[in-house]
């Protein structure tokens, strides 16, 4: 093939492999026009204005709650007692556990502040041996004086029931001689009349006549005897009264003795090993003392809760929250309560709800408060009513317990967005005015 019949022959080639219609467009640099592909302008104008109506409908609708996180713990509603010493020792015995059931009064620990004498003798059990030969032997001379006493008085009483005998003798005595005298004096005044008619002479009458002035000196001598028999009687009355009075006060001074001296034991054992006692029946929580281990004092050796709050789903539990001054203006009671529980991470276990029981009126210092709290300022105590004393998570019911800490979100307000975002406006336009 020559070089001359070259371009026909591709001239025809590439007619035979593109479409006229395609050589044609290849020839045209400008091109044609194209139709756009898309959504129409009355679609996308609907699509926007249903935007701003549901955007219009969600600022008015939609609420925004302002809140306020504040810390607390669990407490029992009837309040929980610390059992703490009032001074610095060892914990001698600790009689309780943990759980356990106390009533009021049990003994619950032995804190001991007992020192050692140079012998290595202890302090406590020489005080008590020296107290208990004190009581022994004043107990013995109260008794030997007691028994002293007694026995005057049975001496006094055998003497008065001999001198009662000699008086009934000494009555039966003057009746007898009163009788006598009485005869006498009618045998004398019969011989009398005798004698006027020169029947008896008057030697027999003087003799009838002494002989009734014997029988009258027999009367007034037992009378003088009687008289001075219950002379005698009269005086021991008062004698036996007073050895009476006598016993009693030595009795008296022998129990008053023995409360003095069980008042020093009791004042010793009260300072070198004192007992701590349960104040209410309830459980023991948080129970920290240790046999052998030190204690200072004021030192929460132990946590006594009310039965009511023993866990379960009757259990008597309340939130106290405590809240700075900013937070305690919009609370009002009833109002709702979100709670977040430090053992039971909200993520998995979910919040808590509540409501507000009271809010106190006087605040409470920092150091005075029941947990640590990092801060410096005072702050009000809020109680809260739970609404559960349980969380749900794994498909079981996870019991709160008291004491456990917390930190809750206040619901101090709702309003609306459009009105949260329009507060800045009304509050610059309050300020100007």
């Amino acid at each position: 093939m020559s070089d001359a019949t070259a371009p026909e022959v591709a001239k025809h080639t590439l007619k035979d492999l593109f479409r006229a219609e395609a050589l044609q467009e290849a020839r045209n640099p400008a091109g044609t026009p194209v139709t756009p592909l898309g959504v129409s302008g009355w679609i996308l104008t609907a699509f926007l204005v249903v935007l701003l109506a549901a955007a219009l409908v969600f600022l008015f609708t939609a609420r925004y709650a302002r809140k306020e996180t504040v810390f607390g713990q669990i407490t029992p509603i009837e309040g929980s007692f610390r059992i703490t010493p009032q001074y610095t020792g060892l914990a001698e015995k600790v009689l309780v556990h943990e759980g356990q059931h106390v009533k009021a009064g049990d003994e619950l620990l032995v804190v001991s502040s007992d020192p050692l004498l140079q012998n290595g003798a202890s302090l406590a059990a020489g005080l008590k041996l020296i107290q208990a030969t004190q009581r022994r032997t004043q107990s013995q001379q109260e008794s030997t004086r007691v028994e002293q006493v007694q026995r005057q008085i049975e001496e006094l009483r055998t003497r008065q029931s001999g001198i009662k005998s000699d008086l009934q003798r000494l009555r039966d005595a003057r009746v007898l001689l009163e009788k006598r005298e009485a005869l006498q004096e009618k045998n004398l005044k019969a011989h009398r009349a005798l004698a006027e008619q020169g029947m008896v002479s008057e030697a027999y009458i003087r003799q009838q006549e002494d002989t009734l002035l014997g029988i009258q000196q027999q009367v007034q001598q037992s009378q003088r005897e009687y008289e001075s028999q219950s002379s005698r009687l009269a005086e021991i009355a008062p004698q036996i009264g007073r050895l009476i009075a006598d016993a009693a006060l030595a009795r008296l001074n022998s129990t008053s003795s023995q409360a003095d001296m069980q008042e020093k034991e009791l004042n010793s054992e009260a300072q070198l090993g004192r007992h701590l006692q349960a104040p209410i029946d309830g459980v023991i929580t948080a129970l920290q003392a240790r046999p052998g281990a030190p204690v200072t004092a004021n030192q929460t050796l132990a946590v006594i809760v009310p039965e009511t709050a023993i866990v379960g789903d009757n259990a008597q539990l309340e939130v106290e929250l405590w809240a700075p001054s900013r937070a305690v203006g919009f609370v009002r009671p009833g109002a709702r309560v979100r709670i977040m529980y430090d053992a039971f991470p909200y993520q998995t276990f979910g919040v808590g709800e509540g409501r507000v029981r009271d809010v106190s009126g006087t605040p409470v210092l920092p150091t005075d408060l029941p947990i640590p709290l990092d801060t410096r300022e005072q702050l009000f105590r809020i109680r809260v009513v739970l609404n559960s004393t349980s969380l749900m998570a794994y498909g079981k019911a996870w019991p709160v317990f008291p004491g456990m800490r917390l930190s809750a979100d206040l619901i101090l307000e709702e309003e609306s967005l459009i009105d949260w975002l329009l507060e800045p406006l009304r509050a610059a336009r309050k300020r100007a005015i």
